[in-house]
């Protein structure tokens, strides 16, 4: 959304505080919603509002609206991301590099998983619980490909090893989504 949305923004967000509160939000509170929601679609905040007020007794907050504009919770989308990695590590393994299409996914394996080839070492439950309380934060943080601790990808043994003979290019990088197929999301709002 842009600037010239925020009265029907408003009107929305109002309309929406009425029927569950009873009560129309102050100016800057307002304001602040608008500022959490501004980086999706007027169309999109409008639906996911109406299904918060059809699926929830509680009033919808931006933290709701976007976790459902952003395909769910963290720790709901944790768990299909900790699945895509599990897949990937049996189809791929760890001595390649590789490139997943989410930061997050970057993010936890390399800050809380001790990477790549880490993550392959550990221990299926203590993976999935580094992996996942990791990812959660990455998400709640809005981690991007900009942010401070996303490596562009994460390095396979291969990599890490090094070799004379074989030096290493980035064109050995395997980007996941290439080699695993993922069915389309499930999620969409429609009002």
């Amino acid at each position: 959304m842009d600037f010239k949305e925020y009265a029907q923004f408003k009107e929305l967000w109002r309309a929406a505080c009425e029927n569950t509160l009873g009560k129309i939000p102050t100016e800057t509170a307002l304001s602040l919603a608008f500022g959490v929601l501004s980086p999706y679609q007027l169309a999109d905040v409008r639906a996911a509002l109406i299904k918060c007020l059809k699926d929830s007794e509680f009033k919808p907050t931006p933290a709701t609206v976007k976790d459902m504009l952003d395909g769910g919770r963290p720790e709901d989308r944790a768990r299909v991301a900790y699945g895509k990695v599990l897949k990937a590590l049996r189809k791929i393994r760890s001595g390649e590099s590789v490139r997943f299409g989410d930061p997050c996914i970057h993010w936890a394996l390399e800050n809380g998983c001790n990477g790549w080839t880490g993550f392959a070492r550990m221990e299926q439950k203590d993976g999935e619980r580094l992996f996942t309380e990791f990812y959660v934060t990455a998400a709640r943080n809005g981690a991007d490909w900009n942010s401070d601790g996303v490596p562009d990808h994460l390095a396979g043994e291969r990599e890490q090893r090094g070799s004379v003979l074989n030096p290493w290019d980035a064109s050995q990088i395997v980007n996941v989504s290439d080699v695993i197929t993922e069915a389309p999301p499930q999620l969409r709002i429609t009002a």
